[in-house]
């Protein structure tokens, strides 16, 4: 799945959550999590998303990367 780093950046801060609250949750490091927010990385294992949706308390879409078209 694709994630829209700058959309978890923003329902993280929201949160109130730091980088190792979700690289805990996701079973990732902070490292990889920061590149996913920095945009460096986006395609993650289905599972990892829906544990970093749970984490944020978000919907599995509110993390989607938007398609070529502007679909999630």
């Amino acid at each position: 799945m694709r994630i829209d780093g700058t959309r978890l950046k923003k329902l993280r801060e929201g949160a109130d959550l730091r980088l190792a609250d979700i690289a805990v949750a996701a079973d990732l490091s902070e490292r990889r999590i920061g590149q996913i927010e920095a945009g460096k990385l986006s395609n993650v294992n289905l599972n990892i998303a829906k544990a970093i949706a749970k984490r944020l308390g978000a919907k599995l879409e509110d993390l989607a990367q938007a398609g070529p078209e502007g679909e999630a």
